[in-house]
């Protein structure tokens, strides 16, 4: 078998059809070899392993496809599952995003909230809105990405006080407690079921 396409992600839905997780390939065929979930296919229909294995391990099928999605044994082919249903669990995970300074910096997209550039990361810091010198506090909605110059434009003043409008609106973000890898392509088979606020990032274990 592949080493790559078993170490490659499967995004984990529960009864529902929401994800509560990802795990890896390997992982994935093994819970739908002993019957615990479903692969889904890309016509929505769910498959036992027999079924997964006899539908999609078409030549025509496998030629198209890129080669780490490709789970090779000794006689057959056949496609990697890139979505799992469970058989029974129907809870979710948390959806709350941990307070924490790579959060941020993804919620913001490395951008200045001031003059609305990005910036590499050593270029930018964490701004309290309202100074903390002054009653703020450090919370998702006191807190803003500034570049070092708007950084120190603003100084120990208020957005308002020192004419500088806010790109956005700093809100708590909401997204599955799945954690975000950065610079990898969201599979196209996840995108159903993960809301496009989640932004456009692959799915890891939560560290």
């Amino acid at each position: 078998m592949s080493i790559d396409a078993l170490q490659s992600r499967t995004l984990v839905l529960n009864k529902g059809w929401q994800p509560v997780n990802t795990i890896n390939v390997k992982d994935a065929i093994g819970k739908i070899y002993c019957g615990s979930a479903r692969a889904l296919g890309s016509d929505f229909v769910t498959y036992g392993f027999e079924e997964w294995v006899n539908t999609w391990s078409d030549l025509s099928i496998i030629a198209k496809v890129d080669q780490h999605k490709i789970i090779s044994c000794k006689k057959f082919e056949f496609l990697a599952p890139e979505v799992i249903i469970l058989a029974e669990y129907s809870g979710q995970t948390s959806r709350d995003a941990k307070f924490s300074r790579r959060n941020i910096f993804i919620r913001d997209n490395y951008t200045c909230q001031y003059c609305y550039k990005r910036f590499p990361v050593k270029q930018l810091n964490i701004d309290h809105i309202i100074p903390r010198s002054r009653g703020g506090n450090t919370s998702w909605e006191n807190v803003a990405l500034s570049c070092l110059p708007c950084n120190t434009k603003k100084a120990a003043r208020t957005p308002e006080e020192a004419n500088m409008k806010l790109l956005k609106k700093p809100i708590k973000p909401k997204w599955s407690a799945l954690q975000c890898q950065l610079g990898q392509k969201l599979p196209n088979s996840w995108k159903t079921f993960i809301d496009s606020f989640y932004w456009n990032v692959s799915l890891i274990d939560e560290e």
